[in-house]
């Protein structure tokens, strides 16, 4: 429910208003046992960090750490509600190191391997982080690591094709009208930050100071 009133809050609601309060109240959820729980205060996070002093309280109180540590859940809705609120703290600058030196750039290629082909609303969001995160890009290796630029490059070539992508011929589950869903999904949310992502990758792969702009920026 407050997930639903934040989202839809206007500038002068009390929900707005009172978004630093209302984080602050949020973040013992995270420590209780409770998965429901968790994932209702991770929405909320998302809703507010598009206010920059809600995404300043959220590194200063360690919450990044946390969000960073949720990736490796096995649990679908807790990693896109990860991503989710991830996505608006990787949009400052300040963010950045931290999803680095967290391991967060492996978590997050993990969660694009696994999650990948039966969830490409998931993996949209995957890359629009790492797009974000990787703003101020000169090398990919230096941005993302060796193993981290070589593993996500190879994710995407497979996953920017669509006869790769979309090939669920060993899949029982996946019948024609959720094959045609899958699709629209793929083209409509994932192709095109896919493709870009993959495109800076390669771009900045190289071991020489690229002399052009970067041609993919938003």
């Amino acid at each position: 429910m407050l997930n639903n009133l934040s989202f839809h809050a206007s500038e002068d609601s009390i929900f707005t208003l009172k978004s630093k309060e209302l984080t602050e109240a949020l973040f013992h959820l995270l420590f209780i046992d409770n998965m429901d729980c968790i994932i209702e205060a991770t929405r909320v996070f998302g809703n507010f960090t598009r206010f920059k002093n809600i995404r300043m309280l959220l590194r200063e109180k360690k919450v990044l750490h946390m969000l960073i540590t949720l990736l490796e859940s096995t649990e679908r809705e807790v990693v896109f509600c990860a991503c989710g609120t991830l996505i608006n703290l990787m949009v400052d600058s300040e963010s950045r190191p931290v999803l680095f030196a967290e391991k967060g750039i492996q978590k997050l290629v993990d969660a694009l391997r696994d999650f990948g082909q039966t969830d490409w609303q998931l993996s949209s969001m995957i890359c629009q982080t790492l797009w974000n995160y990787s703003e101020k890009i000169t090398s990919a290796v230096s941005c993302f690591g060796e193993k981290e630029t070589e593993d996500l490059i190879q994710i995407l070539q497979d996953y920017t094709d669509p006869e790769i992508a979309l090939d669920y011929s060993a899949n029982p589950d996946v019948d024609s009208e959720t094959f045609e869903l899958m699709k629209q999904i793929w083209t409509e949310q994932f192709e095109n930050v896919g493709v870009r992502l993959l495109s800076r990758l390669n771009f900045y792969h190289t071991d020489l100071e690229p002399l052009a702009q970067d041609p993919n920026l938003l």
